[in-house]
């Protein structure tokens, strides 16, 4: 598994250009370019910058999938309400008294 890494790592060196963006970059970019996919509109002009970032960075990668299945939640007209999600995570941080027995396994 290292082996594999370290060839990613390698190929990532060299993929860099001299115009590449950084996360902070991306970062502000993000919101817009999400927006301009969702609204199907051609991307702007530093849209090859973002997604060769995105290539190269797992971070800025898990960022923009996240916001992108949100805005796309929100433009299909189903993304959960906020009260929703806020009684769900509640109910998932209730104390261990408030949720259900986990099942025990039986010993051998």
């Amino acid at each position: 598994m290292e082996a594999e890494m370290f060839t990613k790592w390698i190929h990532q060196v060299y993929m860099t250009q001299d115009r590449e963006i950084d996360c902070g970059q991306v970062f502000e970019l993000l919101s817009g370019y999400v927006d301009l996919q969702v609204a199907g509109v051609e991307a702007a002009p530093w849209a090859p910058q973002i997604q060769a970032h995105l290539a190269q960075c797992a971070e800025c990668d898990d960022l923009y999938r996240a916001l992108l299945e949100i805005a796309r939640l929100e433009a299909e007209g189903t993304l959960p309400d906020s009260t929703q999600l806020l009684e769900e995570l509640r109910r998932l941080a209730a104390p261990a008294q408030t949720r259900p027995e986990p099942m025990a396994v039986a010993a051998k």
